[in-house]
């Protein structure tokens, strides 16, 4: 992790909700937010559909504050309406243009975890796993992939807890059922950790494929309570699981060592819900790890 140019903060602290979620609602104006994530050190900032489709005026907003784009992210969910299934096509390759357009280059593609997702209450477990709706998801996610790749961007792969692509055996489907030149790899080390899986394995596995990584600490014993006692994502994220950059169990060595000298990846720190006392503070201990790391 030694390419500052290719490491970027979400500042998702700020939108951290106290039973446990998310709401963007909660940051505070932009500028806030990107003076902290510019003063914690870093260069580049995640960023959202919404914002990319403002265009450049976003753009100019963030170099107002030294920070140029990182990855996006986008999303789709399992339907099995087609009408439903074309119109958020239509919204990928939106998107997609919409990311392209201002200058990004990897877009995490995950499988959206709405607030009333079974899996959100059954998380990290693999809740209701069916093989046809596996399948279902591989040929969304992939088509979806194409619809982001015609547009100009690199769509990578995002297991995520609570999602219908949650566990190992879920990410390997997709990864193995959507050709590489269509859908990249883009890890979050804590949720396939939180799911079970050893994540520098599965990504050694998946190496050519990697695009870029969420680089997010977590506390094994939190995740391991949280399969073994069947808690709902939120009460996972409430019992501290998510923690800033080297305070956890994240083995951040390996990762590094594996994948550390790729100049071409993207690295993005994130933490779910600080650890620290509050989002500002939590920003700053990302930045104090970013500049241990990238001093070496």
């Amino acid at each position: 992790m030694r390419h500052l140019q290719r490491i970027a903060l979400n500042p998702i602290q700020w939108a951290a909700t106290p039973d446990g979620w998310v709401d963007g609602a909660l940051a505070p104006d932009l500028d806030v937010v990107l003076a902290s994530v510019a003063g914690a050190g870093f260069t580049s900032v995640h960023v959202e559909s919404g914002q990319a489709a403002l265009g450049r005026p976003f753009v100019d907003r963030l170099a107002g504050h030294g920070l140029t784009v990182g990855p996006g992210i986008a999303g789709n969910h399992w339907t099995d309406d087609p009408e439903v299934r074309r119109d958020r096509l239509e919204a990928a390759r939106r998107i997609g243009g919409d990311y392209a357009a201002i200058g990004v280059d990897v877009v995490f593609l995950t499988a959206n975890m709405p607030a009333d997702h079974p899996r959100v209450t059954h998380a990290a477990t693999g809740h209701l796993a069916d093989a046809a709706r596996l399948a279902d998801m591989v040929d969304i996610l992939g088509e979806t992939a194409a619809a982001l790749t015609a547009e100009g961007v690199r769509p990578a792969l995002h297991p995520h807890v609570g999602s219908w692509v949650e566990t190992e055996e879920e990410t390997r489907a997709v990864l193995d059922g959507v050709p590489a030149g269509v859908l990249g790899f883009g890890p979050d080390i804590g949720h396939l950790a939180w799911a079970g899986a050893d994540p520098v394995a599965l990504i050694g596995e998946y190496r050519d494929r990697v695009a870029g990584v969420h680089l997010k600490d977590y506390r094994a014993a939190v995740a391991a309570d949280s399969r073994r006692e069947h808690r709902s994502y939120r009460d996972a994220v409430l019992a501290g699981l998510w923690v800033e950059p080297g305070g956890g169990d994240a083995d951040l060595a390996a990762l590094d060592a594996l994948l550390g000298e790729d100049e071409s990846l993207w690295w993005v720190v994130e933490v779910d819900r600080p650890d620290a006392p509050t989002p500002a503070e939590s920003i700053l201990l990302c930045g104090d790890w970013l500049a241990a790391s990238t001093a070496r």
